[in-house]
């Protein structure tokens, strides 16, 4: 089985229900000794979902047929997980009762916000990097002092600017994940597709955790396909992390997603074809509904050509970073003073092009594994 066939193999794994003829499909590949079990686990690394692999596995009693040191890896991950998500969840309540003192209550995005809001069968299903907080303006100040003064540090003592996303990642000693407190949920460049404001006024109440909120869940599509697509360039790069793929998976069960996307205007083709590699990865679901156009079809191939071909992926996220980076910031900071200024900083500063060694070499593992 090669890395395109485990790719979608894994699709198949993660969809919404499996049939007993798929699992006896799955049963007869576990078995075989062809099947490319290295493969296999480094997909499920790199795309973040080898714990949400296992859960699957295990409620669809097939962890048996898996061989002795897969099986043993799998259960690792997930209960190392389970165990830092249960702890990451004391500390959500832990900062609920602390800003509730000062009357305020934080909305959760992201893996935080889903997982409090019962998203997830198991809480163990999601891996989270941080836990991400949208504040209104107005509270911008208070939450920061309030925190500072409770013993969180931040990792850079620059102090962002009006049009910072959000402020330095925040840790406490003791916690298992930082804090990253938001005044805007995107870049500035997105914020007319989703903003703080119209976030806030569709907000969803959350029991059991203190007084807390997430986003509604038309605003948590929207802000699924911007960060996997638009933030992190899937779209340029024509690939999307499982573990996003799977989260708007969950979440059309609870909202129409090509509803949601109608109001994305010029990016709107961008995000149907982020549906279509969607109903493509988990259990093949027809795209007629979509009307997908020319451009769509497109990026669907250049998908497939990067899980057939390493060095099509390569090429591509190569082209993207240069476009970006060497094109198209230079050309921006014509129109727009923000970037002209920053722009001399970056050209002369050694981290920006280690930030982008690091980025390349993290795509280079990837399409390699």
């Amino acid at each position: 089985m090669n890395r395109r066939q485990t790719y979608y193999f894994i699709g198949n794994l993660l969809s919404f229900s499996v049939s007993d003829e798929q699992k006896k499909m799955f049963i007869k590949a576990f078995k075989s000794p062809a099947f490319n079990w290295p493969v296999f686990v480094a997909l499920g690394s790199n795309h973040l979902v080898l714990q949400t692999i296992y859960c699957k596995l295990f409620d669809y009693k097939l962890t048996d047929y898996l061989p002795s040191e897969i099986k043993s890896h799998l259960k690792r991950i997930y209960d190392l997980n389970f165990e830092r998500n249960t702890e990451i969840i004391s500390q959500v309540d832990s900062v609920n009762l602390l800003l509730n003192k000062h009357g305020i209550a934080p909305l959760y995005m992201k893996g935080a916000g889903n997982i409090i809001d019962g998203l997830y069968t198991d809480i163990g299903e999601r891996i989270m990097h941080d836990i991400d907080i949208l504040i209104q303006e107005e509270q911008w100040n208070p939450v920061i002092s309030a925190l500072l003064q409770d013993g969180y540090c931040a990792f850079s003592e620059s102090i962002p600017g009006k049009t910072t996303k959000h402020y330095p990642p925040l840790y406490k000693s003791g916690n298992k994940i930082t804090l990253e407190i938001h005044r805007a949920p995107v870049d500035n460049e997105h914020t007319r597709l989703i903003s703080t404001k119209e976030i806030w006024d569709n907000r969803k109440q959350i029991n059991g955790h203190g007084d807390c909120y997430v986003m509604s869940n038309h605003h948590k599509i929207i802000l699924n396909f911007i960060h996997s697509q638009l933030t992190h360039h899937g779209y340029s790069y024509a690939r999307a992390y499982l573990r996003d793929l799977y989260d708007l998976q969950l979440l059309s069960s609870r909202e129409n997603i090509e509803e949601n996307f109608k109001r994305l205007k010029r990016y709107r083709s961008r995000a149907i074809s982020y549906v279509g590699l969607m109903n493509k990865v988990f259990q093949g679901r027809s795209t007629e509904k979509l009307k997908l156009n020319i451009l769509n079809h497109i990026h669907l191939f250049r998908c497939e050509l990067n899980l057939k071909l390493r060095i099509a992926g390569m090429i591509t996220f190569l082209l993207s970073v240069m476009f970006r980076s060497y094109i198209l910031i230079p050309f921006r900071s014509l129109k727009n003073q923000e970037s002209r200024n920053s722009l001399p900083k970056k050209l002369f500063d050694k981290n920006w092009y280690m930030k982008h060694y690091r980025s390349l070499t993290r795509i280079y593992r990837i399409n390699t594994s």
